[in-house]
């Protein structure tokens, strides 16, 4: 299933919600699976951090492409929400 999300980064740990404001929390658009995302999605921070890629159980994990403010961007592979 497609669709949006919004998360918060607590400790550590993503926390999704289905509605939420996009100047406060990262917006989540693409596969979701039991309320996370799940597969190919795009994540946008309100402090304009981007990740492009494959997400398991809400975080990065597998091939993808994470853009920081300043624009240096690490692509490739992501295990448990961190680069690999």
């Amino acid at each position: 299933v497609k669709g949006v999300l919004f998360g918060e980064l607590v400790d550590d740990e993503w926390i999704w919600f289905k509605n939420g404001d996009e100047n406060t929390l990262s917006k989540y658009e693409g596969g979701i699976r039991k309320g996370v995302p799940n597969g190919q999605g795009t994540l946008i921070s309100p402090d304009g951090r981007k990740y492009v890629g494959e997400f398991r159980n809400g975080k990065f994990y597998g091939q993808g492409t994470r853009t920081f403010p300043d624009g240096r961007k690490y692509i490739g592979e992501f295990r448990e929400g961190r680069p690999w």
